[in-house]
């Protein structure tokens, strides 16, 4: 479930806050930039096969709209991730995993602003497969945890909302 991913979530968006520490904070102020970004983490386990997912897309919706991405080759074991790119934005991001154990997961992250979260968005994804069978892998509403900035954070730290998805 999202709330276990919760640190991880976090981590997922430390680049882009070192650049933003820096340009905020000076380099010089003993303060930290914010330590999340809003939106949704979903983390979904693949049963398949490395060679059956080729030429498989996923889509990802919230609420009507929806994404597409092909998924690339699968990674190799134990190494990093290869990421997905969604067509028409650039607040969807995935990665492809494949654990040293051989399993093969897919990282999703849907980043938007706190205001336009609700209670209630209704997050679904798909495969489809190169034959053009279409598979539904999450189906789940959201409610959204508050985190307030931290004292220690950079002048004029965010509220970041974190979805946690129910069935």
């Amino acid at each position: 479930m999202i709330q276990d991913h919760k640190h991880r979530w976090l981590a997922f968006g430390s680049a882009a806050l070192v650049a933003t520490f820096l340009a905020v904070c000076g380099g010089g102020n003993p303060c930290v930039p914010s330590r999340c970004t809003s939106g949704a983490l979903m983390t979904i386990p693949i049963t398949s096969s490395a060679a059956s997912l080729a030429g498989t897309t996923v889509t990802v919706c919230r609420n009507a709209e929806c994404y597409t991405a092909t998924l690339p080759d699968v990674p190799v074991a134990g190494g990093g991730g290869t990421g997905l790119f969604f067509s028409g934005t650039t607040f969807v991001l995935g990665t492809l995993w494949q654990n040293a154990s051989g399993s093969i997961g897919l990282d999703l992250e849907w980043h938007l602003d706190s205001s336009q979260l609700q209670d209630g968005d209704h997050y679904v994804v798909t495969f489809t497969n190169a034959a053009g069978v279409v598979t539904p892998v999450l189906d789940k509403t959201a409610t959204y945890t508050q985190l307030p900035p931290s004292p220690e954070e950079c002048a004029g730290g965010a509220t970041c909302s974190i979805a946690n998805l129910t069935n």
